[in-house]
């Protein structure tokens, strides 16, 4: 196999052969001049770099992150980790703070929530990461007490729109089952006060205020407790008297026919009691037992014999006057149209100012006054009773509350027609 030869290379020419011939005419000196400029500037600016880097942590709502940057400030970290902040938001340290080696830099940004602190709402821009920092925040403005309650729960991270509800303990009066006491309390209403406290409500107990009534300082919690029966009497029916005209009596005289007898009946009422004590007494039915004989009473209508001359003109001491029958008295006072005893209220199904009477006619319009403060009430008989000693009227619960508390259950007064 013949040997292979290499082609002469062609001449350089123009740009290429200056080129040639200028490196052909360096030295030796030069080369190595820039060989070792060449080897300090390399690692001095590599320096220069790592000088100007800082290695920092940015925390932003609570979530870390490393990070290595030229930064000079902490806004300018921020600003080149691409994470913006307005006014309202916390940054620590402050933006214009130089950045140093290792520095931590928080960022909480502001969230607006709704705080209800007792029965007061408010909208807040708050900075805290969870509802024990809000809490903490507002126990400095003096908003909330530190042993204060709070919902939801103080490890609930906050977000934006959140309603956290704080409830400052208050100092409030009990009055249950014939105790007064001093209460301090965190509940949110009555109802919860009264659970906590171990006072169950039954049946008809009555609550004042209302059990969904929010918890307020000085507030007065009553608990009345009420119980109804029923209870069977026998009662007294009075009879009635019938009067009876004749001419054999003269006018202004009467005389007694028959005595009148009561009667018996027996009577199924409704008793309410509050903590223990009669308040009021509604008739329920009634059985005849024994019926009432009537009175009947004779009255004069004969015109007075007149005087004669003789009788006129005879110098004789007038004779004396009867002294008037118990009959009679009982006659005047009843035209008195007066009457004084106790009375008390019931339950009437129909409005207005109703009472019940055992005698007076259905439509009588009666006047009542209480003897202890004067208060007057009108009524109008619309059923019949009471049927207790010494009880002359009932009066409806709207007729009642007029001229006494209804606490009062049974008062004096005296009624007129």
């Amino acid at each position: 196999m013949p040997p292979r030869h290499r082609r002469p290379r062609p001449p350089l020419t123009g740009l290429k052969a200056l080129a040639a011939h200028a490196r052909r005419r360096q030295s030796l000196p030069v080369r190595l001049l820039a060989r070792m400029l060449v080897g300090v500037l390399v690692p001095l600016l590599g320096v220069t770099w790592l000088l100007g880097n800082h290695n920092v942590t940015l925390q932003v709502d609570g979530q870390p992150q490393q990070l290595t940057t030229h930064a000079s400030t902490v806004a300018e970290l921020l600003e080149r980790a691409g994470v913006a902040f307005g006014k309202h938001d916390a940054v620590t340290p402050p933006p214009g703070t130089p950045l140093r080696e290792g520095m931590v830099v928080e960022l909480v940004h502001a969230r607006e929530i709704t705080v209800l602190i007792g029965d007061k709402e408010d909208t807040v821009l708050v900075t805290a990461l969870s509802v024990d920092e809000v809490l903490d925040q507002l126990t400095r403005r003096r908003d909330v007490s530190q042993r204060a309650t709070v919902r939801p729960s103080r490890l609930t991270p906050v977000r934006s729109g959140m309603t956290v509800r704080v409830l400052n303990p208050v100092a409030v009066t009990v009055v249950a089952d014939g105790k007064e006491r001093e209460v301090v309390t965190d509940a949110p209403n009555v109802a919860r006060l009264l659970e906590r406290l171990g006072i169950r409500l039954r049946g008809r107990d009555r609550v004042t205020p209302a059990p969904e009534t929010a918890v307020q300082p000085d507030l007065r919690i009553t608990v009345e407790r009420v119980r109804v029966e029923r209870q069977r009497r026998t009662a007294s029916l009075d009879f009635e008297t019938i009067r009876r005209p004749t001419d054999r009596l003269a006018q202004g005289q009467e005389r007694e026919v028959r005595a009148g007898r009561n009667g018996t009946i027996r009577l199924t009422e409704r008793v309410t009691f509050v903590d223990g004590n009669e308040v009021s007494r509604h008739e329920i039915r009634r059985r005849l037992v024994t019926a009432p004989l009537a009175r009947i009473v004779e009255e004069g209508t004969a015109p007075p014999p007149r005087a004669t001359p003789t009788d006129r003109n005879q110098d004789t001491e007038p004779a004396p006057q009867p002294r008037p029958s118990p009959s009679t008295r009982a006659t005047e006072r009843a035209t008195e149209n007066s009457q004084t005893g106790q009375a008390s209220y019931y339950h009437y199904p129909e409005e207005g100012m109703i009472a019940a009477h055992r005698t007076l006619p259905m439509g009588t319009v009666v006047t009542v006054t209480n003897r202890a403060n004067g208060k007057s009430v009108t009524v109008t008989i619309n059923d019949r009773g009471p049927y207790i000693d010494g009880r002359i009227i009932d009066l409806n619960e709207p007729a009642f509350t007029q001229i006494a508390a209804r606490s009062a259950g049974v008062i004096d007064v005296r009624i007129t027609w």
